[in-house]
């Protein structure tokens, strides 16, 4: 899955309007049972992660496609490494 597409995705369907962690444990029903899903959601974030770090613009787009709205990247990169950490804990709790 191409990352910017997956991240969009991530940000406009799953968080939208919701909390990070409301947006998590829908993401995380989906993947709970699809291996694939899961290494794509894990991909498209961490791809976002590296995007911030060499200061492409592209994550902050994408992240405000969602209720949420960043200006600059280190917000993006927060918002995102919050994401991640939440994401593998849900999906920790939730499959193991």
């Amino acid at each position: 899955m191409n990352w910017e597409k997956g991240l969009g995705n991530i940000f406009g369907a799953y968080i939208n309007q919701q909390t990070l962690e409301d947006g998590v444990e829908e993401m995380t029903d989906v993947s709970a049972d699809d291996i694939s899903c899961h290494n794509d959601f894990l991909s498209c974030i961490e791809n976002g992660i590296n995007s911030c770090k060499q200061n492409e613009q592209t994550s902050i787009s994408l992240i405000n496609k969602s209720g949420y709205q960043v200006r600059n990247l280190e917000s993006a990169l927060e918002i995102l490494q919050d994401l991640m950490e939440a994401y593998k804990e849900s999906y920790s709790n939730k499959c193991n």
